[in-house]
Order: structure tokens, then C-alpha cells, then sequence
């Protein structure tokens, strides 16, 4: 029988701690967490159409309203991310299992950002996240920059609203249902990033090579650059999770139900929001205000902010503001209650 590799880590970890286990159980609970980790992949919300559509469209460009959309509602969801990898470091800390918090530790550590030895900083993730969508919104589709703290809470849909709100009644859980998110939260992440990512290369054309690296930042921090590697952070994140979840559930049947009823909660909210997120940006697409993703060839050592001759000129008017969506009418907007 081939042993996971995941298998092999936790049982190295386990050792070092000099620690009594039996292998015959810890391959069982390895197994079963297998097996509950394909079920979260086999999810609607990670099996969406919205990924499908959003890649389709991405070829053909989006308009303002539909970017910033998009933009207010990813921000806000992904927002949440740290506050809950550190609600996972507490919930370990608590119950002392120190063998494997430093696996999510190190998680927070990375997506909240740090200092080296040397004095220097390592960016928040949500802060790259942040410049990303305020450079390409402000270049390409004329939308000024945000800071997330300030997004107008009537531009975000309601299964924006409630993702976050599932994502902060589980912190109240003195169980499992944590580690549960947490491992579909991980697992999920790679693939979700690329496809977002392929609508900042489709307009790459708009900035010059050092503009773009800084801009994909948020991105390189996250997955490599080819979908073919697995040695991206999230990929980390991914398997540690694995074995955090494993920890929990050995000896400890409990654990693995609460485990499931958790990842299922935060993958139902998260496929409703790609479902209403399709809708609506469906919705207030406009076929003639779309900004095409056409490349350009820059001179060198002239940016495309520098010379505006080189940027390719959006396909429509765009709204003397368009700092915020205020100017929809969310609320009436064909009876869904945004806003």
C-alpha cells in the first residue's frame, strides 16, 4: 500500500514529539481526511460555472460597473481570510496542540505580513490584493483607487454579506467546524486565484513590465506562475491544513463530523455567492461598454502612464464618478434586495 506523503510529515511530527500513536489509526485518519477533502473539492463551489463564465468574459472584457462589482465583492469576501487563520492559530493554542500551530501560525505570518531580521517588511496580502485591483481599475476601466475599509456597503451583494457573516459565527464554535473551513478554505484557494488572475493578464497590455510585476504581486504570493506547479504558498497551505485537520480528528470521531458540517457551511455560502455574483454581473453587463482586453506593444523605457498615446482607449463613455456603485440602484435592481 502506498503511504501519502501528507502521512509520512504527520507521522515525522508526530515522532519528534516522542509521542505513543498507532500507525494502523493514524493511517485511517490520514485516509478519511482524504476522502473528506475530495468531497469539499467536488463541491459545487469549487466546481462553479462562475468560473466558466468568468473566464469566457474575461476574453471579451468587462465594463466598470461589472469590474468594480466583482472587485468589491472579492475584497470584502477575501477580507476575512486573516482574521480567520488567526481564529484557527487561537483555536489550536487553546486546546494545545502545539505540534501543528506552527502550521497555521506560519499561515498567518504570510498572509498578514512581517518583519525579516533584517528590517524588512513583508506586505499584507489583502494589502496586495488592494493595489492590484486599484491599479488595474484606475488605469484600465478609470475607476479611482479604495481602500477595503471604505467600500460602500450598498455595493455588496448579500451573499457577500453573509459568507462573512457564516465565516465569523464560526468562531464562536468551540469544536471543529473551525479546522473544517479552514481545510476548505486551503484547498480551494489555487485554483480560484488563477482564473482572477487571468483577467489582470488579459489587460497586461495597458502597463509596462515593472507596472504588471507590481500589480501581480498579490498573486505571486499565493500560486507560481504556471498552473503545472505545486509550490505555490497556497499549495502549502493546502497540505498543512491536511494535517491539522488529521491531528484533530485522530481518536476523535467527533472531530471528523464537525470537521465536515464546517467545510460544508463555508462552501455553501462561498457557491451562493459565486452564483449570485454570476447574476448580477450578468445583469448589469453592457455588450457596448465593454473594455476590450487588446494588448500593446510598449516603447522602451516609456510607460503606458506616461504616454497615453500608447494606452488603448476604453470602447465607451465611462461615468463622470465611478468611485463607488452608489449610481446603480441595487436595491431595485430587478427585485434582488442588494444594497
Amino acid at each position: 500500500m502506498k503511504i501519502p506523503l501528507t502521512l509520512l510529515a504527520w507521522i515525522g511530527n508526530l515522532a519528534n514529539a516522542a509521542k505513543s500513536y498507532d500507525p494502523g489509526e493514524m493511517l485511517e485518519t490520514n485516509y478519511k481526511v482524504e476522502k473528506i477533502v475530495h468531497g469539499f473539492e467536488q463541491h459545487p463551489a469549487n466546481k462553479n460555472e462562475f468560473f466558466d463564465w468568468f473566464s469566457e468574459e474575461t476574453k471579451k472584457g468587462f465594463t466598470p460597473k461589472q469590474f468594480e462589482a466583482f472587485r468589491n465583492n472579492y475584497e470584502y469576501r477575501t477580507a476575512g481570510t486573516l482574521i480567520s487563520v488567526m481564529q484557527t492559530a487561537l483555536h489550536l493554542a487553546k486546546r494545545g496542540d502545539y505540534e501543528h500551530l506552527p502550521y497555521v501560525s506560519q499561515n498567518a505570518r504570510e498572509e498578514g505580513g512581517g518583519l525579516s531580521v533584517d528590517g524588512s517588511k513583508d506586505p499584507a496580502h489583502m494589502g496586495l490584493c488592494e493595489k492590484a485591483f486599484n491599479m488595474l481599475g484606475e488605469r484600465v476601466f478609470r475607476i479611482p483607487p479604495i481602500d477595503i475599509p471604505d467600500i460602500d456597503p450598498n455595493t455588496l451583494l448579500p451573499e457577500a454579506r453573509q459568507f462573512r457573516e457564516s465565516q465569523e459565527k464560526s468562531f464562536e464554535d468551540k469544536g471543529n467546524k473551525l479546522i473544517g473551513r479552514y481545510l476548505a478554505h486551503e484547498k480551494a484557494a489555487p485554483d480560484m486565484l488563477y482564473v482572477i488572475e487571468d483577467l489582470f493578464k488579459a489587460y497586461k497590455g495597458y502597463f509596462s513590465e515593472e507596472e504588471y510585476k507590481e500589480m501581480t504581486q498579490y498573486f505571486r504570493a499565493h500560486i507560481p506562475e504556471s498552473r503545472e506547479e505545486k509550490s505555490g504558498v497556497e499549495d502549502r497551505h493546502g497540505k498543512d491544513a491536511l494535517l491539522v485537520a488529521a491531528s484533530a480528528m485522530y481518536r476523535n470521531l467527533e472531530a471528523q463530523k464537525q470537521i465536515i458540517e464546517g467545510g460544508q457551511e463555508m462552501l455553501d455560502a462561498q457557491e451562493a455567492l459565486w452564483q449570485a455574483m454570476k447574476g448580477y454581473m450578468t445583469e448589469i453587463g453592457n455588450e457596448n461598454e465593454r473594455v476590450r482586453p487588446e494588448r500593446v506593444k510598449l516603447t522602451p523605457g516609456i510607460t503606458a502612464k506616461d504616454d497615453q498615446a500608447l494606452t488603448p482607449k476604453p470602447n465607451a463613455q465611462f461615468p463622470k464618478t465611478c468611485g463607488s456603485l452608489s449610481y446603480l440602484n441595487l436595491s431595485t435592481s430587478k427585485g434582488n434586495g442588494r444594497g
